[in-house]
């Protein structure tokens, strides 16, 4: 066992000396690249200017990860126990143990959204035949692949934080149980390697989330059915990638905490040099004062701290506002004899004028053609969207909506379905005409609520140190 562990622990920091390569040469290929484009920054328009912001911030990040990598290496190193503490103060390692179950759980819980992204992904690469055409001479070198990979380039991203969030705290346990001298250390590359992965990760989805909103604007506008297909799964892929290093900030957290907790100044750390038991500080000459009840470990403030704000951030975020579905014309499921000549959806709330409708015809080559969609002007409430539709002919269709509430809020995404001179099918499984719709980032918020929860148990699962007479 102790090879094995060795082995692992030898693996791990070649593992980081290799990241640490890795990031600081994408940060400066990201660097070097978005320099290259500044001659075009004063015609570049503003959402152009905004994610070149966001890819230079997510290659500091990334070249940042890559040195604080470097410094864990050295910095954290335990020094010498000196004596043994009161028995009982190093009970605090089994509830770090649970605590890096626990945090590996709730980061593969918090990417489960990114397995079936992939798969979508690789299907629509393998219906572009992407795979052959890139084992073409000169097909890795065309501008389109080069697209391609940029655009992989942010999933992959992500995918990787969350990887090194689930596995990376299992990969610590066998270190922890051995007390090994190496702990900290790894511990602390960890927490470094998957915060800057995820940091990155989160601006660079912001970047691709501006850059869609463009495209999703021109899309809207194209009126090709074939295109108009692509929008909802366009929007489901960036509400995965903008929800997922949202949902691994709570385990990030709780690493961070534990990092601090051992630092090589604490005494926690002295637990990890040898001696089995944390040791207090050099004793300084003083006067001899009366002694104090102990305080909780800091760990176990650090986790009620933590859990108790991601609580209040949960409870916070559902009381926002939100624009939810009110009625439609037509209403969902509905079946028409005559075509509509306007789609008008109204909502619970005021919205934003840069909410958007689109109007999709299914099971036909050709779409509907809709015109620009907008909040409409004959509501003093501004709470109805509409979109005009002309040449309707029989067939089922599609209303899709993003609701983004006036002043701010949370933005909701629905949609429904509804047949012109023709009954819709009955649903199925993979298959619902009747309405939909959810909160953007619904299942990170709830991930969050959790979160919190399970912090605030595990901050109950550390022991109190025992008192001790004056």
């Amino acid at each position: 066992m102790a090879l094995l562990r060795i082995a692992l622990e030898r693996m791990l920091l070649l593992g980081f000396a290799a990241a640490r390569s890795l990031l600081l040469l994408q940060a400066l290929s990201f660097a070097v690249a978005l320099v290259s484009v500044l001659g075009f920054w004063t015609t570049a328009a503003d959402w152009l200017r905004s994610a070149l912001l966001s890819g230079l911030g997510a290659a500091a990040t990334l070249g940042v990860a890559g040195v604080l990598l470097a410094v864990a290496r050295r910095r954290f190193v335990p020094r010498a126990a000196s004596a043994t503490s009161s028995a009982g103060a190093a009970d605090w390692p089994r509830a770090l143990a649970l605590s890096l179950l626990g945090i590996a759980t709730l980061a593969a819980w918090g990417a489960a959204d990114l397995v079936p992204l992939w798969r979508e992904i690789g299907a629509r690469l393998a219906q572009i035949g992407f795979g052959q055409w890139l084992a073409q001479p000169g097909g890795a070198g065309s501008i389109l692949t080069i697209a391609i990979l940029c655009a992989l380039f942010v999933p992959a991203l992500i995918s990787a934080a969350a990887l090194a969030c689930a596995v990376l705290p299992l990969l610590l346990l066998p270190s922890l149980a051995a007390r090994s001298r190496l702990f900290p250390t790894l511990l602390a590359m960890s927490a470094t390697c998957q915060a800057g992965l995820a940091l990155a990760g989160a601006i660079a989805a912001g970047a691709l989330s501006t850059l869609a909103g463009q495209a999703l604007a021109a899309m809207a506008a194209s009126g090709d059915a074939e295109v108009l297909g692509l929008m909802d799964p366009l929007r489901g892929a960036l509400e995965v990638l903008i929800a997922t290093p949202r949902l691994l900030a709570l385990p990030l957290l709780s690493m961070l905490a534990w990092v601090w907790f051992l630092r090589p100044s604490g005494d926690a750390a002295a637990y990890f040099a040898g001696g089995g038991e944390a040791a207090p500080r050099e004793p300084r000459p003083e006067p001899v004062r009366a002694e104090r009840r102990p305080h909780a470990p800091r760990g176990k403030t650090a986790l009620v701290v933590i859990g108790a704000f991601m609580l209040c951030f949960a409870l916070f975020d559902a009381a926002r506002t939100r624009a939810r579905f009110a009625a439609s014309e037509p209403a969902p499921g509905a079946t028409l004899a005559a075509p509509p000549v306007v789609v008008r959806v109204r909502f619970t709330a005021a919205l934003d004028p840069a909410s958007t409708l689109s109007l999709t015809r299914l099971g036909g080559v050709a779409s509907a053609v809709v015109g620009p969609s907008r909040v409409a002007p004959d509501d003093p409430a501004r709470r109805t969207l509409e979109a005009p539709a002309a040449d309707l002919g029989p067939g089922v269709y599609h209303v899709a909506w993003h609701a983004l509430p006036a002043g701010g809020g949370v933005s909701r995404h629905g949609s429904f379905r509804f047949g012109v001179g023709a009954a819709l099918p009955a649903d199925d499984a993979a298959d619902t005409h009747a309405l939909q719709e959810r909160d953007s980032g619904a299942r990170g918020r709830r991930h969050t609520f959790a979160g919190g929860a399970i912090l605030l148990a595990l901050a109950a699962l550390l022991p109190r140190p025992p008192s001790r007479g004056r």
